[in-house]
């Protein structure tokens, strides 16, 4: 029972470590679209961002040192580096405490009984015709051992979506929030040429009611 346990605890650490480790360097045409990366380019050039795009020929970046669009062609790629942390769609980077404020536990909590439900039934179906040829271990050990890892496996892919659905919700509101602001900045604008276009309406409209007592009063002395 002691070495059952043992592996228990090894495939427990296996799972958490393969959740938990990512490599660092990306191929070219495995990065996808909102993955925060730094572009090396032949020519020196180093471009750190988000990628809004990926054709399969050339990637899309928003710099998050001057907030401006880029096009990089794969050709001009020496190497990819996966960074972590997260940007909106202005290249702005996004805090965790940011997103922990639209972090749910839905997905966590869905993957994980899913998951304890699979893996249990694995367990008993793989348990069952073991105990049966060499009466151990127990079906209902397997069984649960399928419980831990399946919430444990499944629940792991939960939190990772959750997070992920977060930061996706904080890009949305911040995106929102800047076209606001941009339709706001647009108004503004408006009502300031408006203005503008009013005072040069009063502006003639006053020059002409001046040139005219000008023409009344010269018609005035002309006629005594």
């Amino acid at each position: 029972m002691a070495l059952q346990f043992r592996m228990l605890g090894i495939l427990v650490l296996s799972l958490l470590f393969s959740f938990c480790s990512s490599p660092r360097y990306l191929a070219v045409d495995k990065v996808s679209q909102d993955q925060a990366v730094k572009v090396y380019l032949s020519d020196g050039s180093v471009y750190r961002g988000i990628v809004i795009e990926n054709t399969g020929q050339e990637m899309t970046i928003v710099s998050a040192d001057d907030h401006q669009t880029y096009q990089v062609a794969f050709t001009q790629i020496r190497r990819i580096e996966r960074l972590n942390t997260y940007f909106d769609y202005q290249g702005y980077p996004i805090s965790e405490a940011e997103i922990a404020k639209y972090k749910t536990s839905r997905n966590t909590w869905g993957h994980a009984i899913g998951g304890a439900v699979i893996g249990g039934l694995v367990g008993l179906s793989v348990g069952i015709p073991i105990w049966l040829a060499n009466d151990n271990p127990p079906p209902l050990f397997v069984g649960g051992l399928g419980v831990i890892v399946g919430s444990i496996f499944f629940g792991a892919r939960g939190v990772k979506r959750d997070h992920q659905v977060a930061v996706e919700t904080v890009r949305a509101v911040r995106f929102r929030d800047s076209e606001l602001q941009a339709e706001k900045q647009n108004e503004e604008r408006r009502l300031k040429e408006l203005q503008k276009e009013k005072q040069k309406l009063l502006k003639k409209l006053e020059e002409k009611k001046k040139q005219k007592e000008s023409d009344s009063e010269r018609e005035h002395k002309s006629g005594e």
